[in-house]
């Protein structure tokens, strides 16, 4: 079957804005799912994950004034572990992630 979708992929540096930019024009919706799940250390997590994060918003900012959605896809250690045994974490609970890479994704978020 045929793929009728009108989907586009496109490749950037999340360190060079102008190649943000210009992968952003005439684009409808951004599905963000890219991070560093490991690093040497804390300030490796943040150029993963904040960066490329906070660039790509911005550079949506600039280029994209009509962008029907952004969905950002983080990871669940951003909210650390469930208060209690068989007690699902949800949006309404304190996050308290207990990892430096979930305490980065929740500053991402």
């Amino acid at each position: 079957m045929a793929n009728k979708k009108n989907i586009k992929f496109v490749e950037a540096s999340y360190k060079d804005p102008n190649s943000l930019e210009k992968a952003l024009k005439d684009i409808d919706y951004i599905y963000h799912c890219a991070g560093s799940t490991s690093a040497h250390n804390l300030e490796g997590y943040m150029e993963g994950n904040c960066l490329p994060t906070t660039n790509l918003i911005e550079a949506a900012i600039k280029t994209t004034p009509n962008l029907k959605r952004f969905l950002y896809i983080s990871s669940q250690t951003a909210a650390g572990p469930a208060l209690a045994p068989n007690e699902p974490t949800n949006e309404d609970m304190p996050m308290s992630p207990i990892t430096d890479y979930g305490r980065i994704k929740k500053i991402a978020e």
